[in-house]
């Protein structure tokens, strides 16, 4: 895809419009999404919402939970799962991170087997969030790696549907609108 002068967020106009298509005013599916990805029970009108996703539906999930580098972004607008490490890894040492390298090359894994499922290029849940809260038996390594994963998680995928609901309702101003908009708010 090519970049747009005028984009200023990760996705293009045609992908803000399909937020807005597939996601607005649908918390039944934003909620439906959300038991899927923390692996909660799902009632059947879930299982058959989300069978029905569109490939559209599923490549903005994949962009937005789990982008990978693109130069079609505007600026400031690059996205990666592992950029949540940079402040540790100024201030912690090389063994004090290799619980949370690992911890993130498994939300990574995570991440990728539930967009999988959704598109059907996986076929079981190996990775089970349930397991990663249960820290009977472990040794301290692995409990710390499993329950940053876990912990990690829950609120990002919170977080991110929440961008994703947030869009999907995003009024789209005229100049004129945007305008009046940001004068009143530098009165302010």
């Amino acid at each position: 895809m090519a970049r747009d002068k005028d984009q200023i967020l990760m996705f293009s106009k045609q992908e803000l419009a399909d937020f807005k298509t597939i996601f607005a005013d649908r918390d039944d599916l934003i909620y439906a999404l959300r038991a899927h990805f923390l692996q909660l029970p799902l009632a059947d009108n879930e299982k058959e919402m989300l069978s029905k996703l569109s490939p559209e539906a599923i490549t903005l999930l994949r962009k937005r939970m789990l982008p990978e580098l693109s130069n079609d972004f505007p600026l400031t607008q690059v996205a990666d799962l592992f950029f949540t490490l940079t402040d540790d890894m100024k201030r912690l040492s090389v063994a004090d991170m290799e619980p949370l390298f690992a911890s993130k090359d498994l939300e990574s894994d995570y991440l990728a087997q539930q967009l999988g499922l959704l598109d059907g290029s996986v076929a079981d849940e190996t990775i089970k969030l349930a397991n990663l809260r249960s820290l009977k038996g472990k040794n301290g390594y692995t409990q710390m790696v499993d329950l940053t994963t876990h912990n990690f998680l829950i609120g990002y995928v919170d977080q991110m549907l929440n961008f994703i609901k947030m869009l999907a309702g995003a009024k789209e101003e005229t100049p004129e609108e945007q305008e009046k908009r940001l004068s009143r708010d530098s009165t302010q």
